[in-house]
């Protein structure tokens, strides 16, 4: 397996507009990223991909890179949840639990389609995690209630989300 890109190897290969989030090949290195082009390809769950010298690379991974000279020491999060706005003003390093706070949605194959709620017979439950344990909100009638509850225990013990 080849060695991590480096950041000299990374700003040899691809510009960074900083404003726009957009990289762009600055040399050809196979029929897919061409000279001039931007890096093109999302990955199943909206991330810009980047190839570079035989591995693969989540593009705002590579926009901190070029940017700070060094990997993140934690995760790079979009502060607006948006996995393919790589816009410098939209990245932060963050430890992985504050990166999970930071979820906009429910997954893909959430039963109930509302983040923090879980259907529980014919009734929904809301739950949040708090720094290591999981909080229980409350249980209610309708998911969207679960969810104005959860809402709320968001903004109350996640001090770095937006939502």
């Amino acid at each position: 397996m080849s060695a991590q890109l480096t950041a000299v190897r990374a700003r040899e290969l691809l510009s960074y507009d900083p404003e726009t989030g957009v990289l762009t090949w600055k040399v050809t290195t196979g029929s897919r990223s061409r000279a001039g082009q931007p890096v093109a390809g999302l990955d199943a769950y909206g991330y810009l991909r980047v190839c570079g010298d035989g591995r693969s690379y989540k593009a705002h991974r590579v926009a901190w890179l070029i940017v700070t000279g060094a990997w993140s020491t934690g995760d790079v999060d979009h502060i607006d949840g948006v996995p393919s706005h790589n816009s410098w003003r939209n990245l932060r390093d963050v430890a992985h639990s504050v990166n999970q706070q930071n979820q906009r949605g429910a997954r893909a194959d959430s039963k109930t389609g509302f983040l923090g709620v879980v259907a529980a017979g014919k009734r929904f439950t809301a739950y949040i995690r708090v720094g290591g344990p999981t909080k229980y909100l409350g249980s209610f009638d309708t998911p969207e209630e679960a969810h104005t509850a959860y809402i709320a225990a968001k903004r109350q013990f996640h001090s770095g989300c937006t939502i």
